[in-house]
This record gives structure tokens, sequence and C-alpha cells, in this order.
């Protein structure tokens, strides 16, 4: 390995190897998932239902977080002519997090070969980002990216 060995958690590790058990890697680079890990190794009082439901209500959650910041920075920016942008972030289950943008107007390029390729302005645009804490560059995901940069150091130069 390196000069300092980067510790894994166990439990991730083990994991780790369970997603490698049911991967298949094609010549062309592409690949085959065989199983769900994800739900195979749910732990105790947890099922596929109550997972589900928890991404249901997260998806839904995602959404209605559009929908009001919407309405609210619209309204907020007839009120305001100076305003041409507004951003939020609401917690999603204390890790992850919905950042929303709505944008007084946004043009795009029309429609090419169309009569109408004018640019095209739309009002009261919505755009967002759902931030999930376990891809940022922080902790565990730090040290797994280094692992495997050195990995691939060692592997493939």
């Amino acid at each position: 390995m390196s000069e300092k060995e980067i510790k894994i958690k166990h439990e991730i590790r083990e994991l780790a190897d369970k997603f490698k058990a049911v991967t298949e890697i094609e010549k062309d680079g592409s690949s085959n998932v065989t199983s769900d890990v994800f739900i195979d190794t749910l732990g105790d009082g947890l099922t596929k239902d109550i997972v589900e439901a928890v991404y249901d209500h997260r998806d839904n959650c995602v959404k209605a977080g559009q929908l009001a910041a919407g309405e609210l920075f619209v309204d907020a920016m007839a009120k305001n002519s100076k305003m041409d942008r507004g951003t939020v972030s609401y917690g999603l289950g204390g890790k992850d997090q919905l950042n929303v943008i709505v944008d007084r107007t946004r043009s795009y390029p029309g429609a090419p070969g169309s009569a109408d390729s004018e640019r095209v302005t739309k009002f009261g645009v919505v755009s967002a980002t759902l931030d999930v804490s376990s891809t940022n560059n922080t902790g565990d995901v730090k040290k797994i990216r280094t692992l495997i940069a050195q990995y691939g150091l060692e592997h493939l130069k």
C-alpha cells in the first residue's frame, strides 16, 4: 500500500465485498449488477417496504420544496422588481439537503431550424440539486477516494 495505511471501517469493507460479489464487469467497461445489496443488507427492523416509503417521502419532499420555493420567490419577485434570483436550502433528514434556485427569467436558444429560432425567455424558472451527504468528499468518502487513487497508481501505472 503506501507509507500511511488508510483505515476503512469494517462495516464499509464488508459491504464493499458484497457489492463486488454482485457486480460483473464486461470487457467494454460496462457492468451488470445481479442483486440489490442495499435492500439485501438492511439491518434489524428495516424492511424493503419501510425503505421504499422513506424514499417516496423524500421524493415528495423534494418536489414539494421546489413547488413551495417557486411560489414563494415568484410572489416575492412580483413585489420586488430588483430581486432576480432566490435561493433556499431545506434539510432532508438531517444529513441530506435540497437546494432550490428560482430565477425571475432565463433565456434559452430557440429550436434549431424552426421559424422561432430566436432566444426564448421563460419566467419563474426553478432548478434544484439534492446534496446527499454520503457523496461529500469528507471523512470516509475522502479516505475511500484516496485509497482508490493509491490502488489505481499501484495497479494501473
